[in-house]
């Protein structure tokens, strides 16, 4: 918390090469992405919980490849309404947890079957190939032309 700033202000930063962050972590590893979030003290968002959301978020192997890929912010954007898509929202109740999660686990299933589906499509649209009956994309290349200097987005 800082107390000169009025309202919270965020940036995530895309490093153009990974480096070791050794006073700031407990372990040596390497690290790409910086998220920051200040803000003052006195105010209605809890920083805590927009940083865990945030580390759900760089954990989906999706939304990692996404923000390894971002050209702006609205890449970022999408990337995340992407995965909000694919996400369930278990609400506290009184069903037991293995209970409530066997009936999610087909929902679940039924979502990411939904998602390959719309990235093949998305795929063939943009690349014109077409599928083999496994569902997997042949003959598929990707070329990814990155511009290093915008390697920084301001989420604020």
């Amino acid at each position: 918390c800082v107390e000169f700033l009025e309202q919270p202000a965020m940036a995530f930063v895309r490093l153009s090469e990974a480096v070791l962050l050794e006073s700031v972590l407990e372990v040596p590893v390497p690290v790409r992405f910086i998220f920051v979030l200040l803000g003052p003290s006195q105010s209605n968002v809890d920083y805590h919980e927009i940083g865990r959301s945030f580390a759900t978020l760089m954990s989906d192997k999706n939304f990692h490849e996404v923000a390894y890929f971002a050209d702006d912010r609205q890449d970022l954007l999408n990337g995340i309404n992407e995965f909000l898509d694919c996400s369930i929202v278990i609400p506290p109740s009184d069903v037991e947890g293995k209970d409530l999660l066997k009936t999610v686990a087909d929902f679940q299933k039924q979502l990411l079957r939904k998602r390959k589906e719309r990235e093949g499509k998305k795929h063939q649209s943009m690349y014109g190939v077409e599928q083999d009956s496994k569902g997997t994309l042949e003959n598929l290349h990707h070329t990814f032309i990155r511009d290093e200097r915008r390697n920084c987005f301001d989420c604020s």
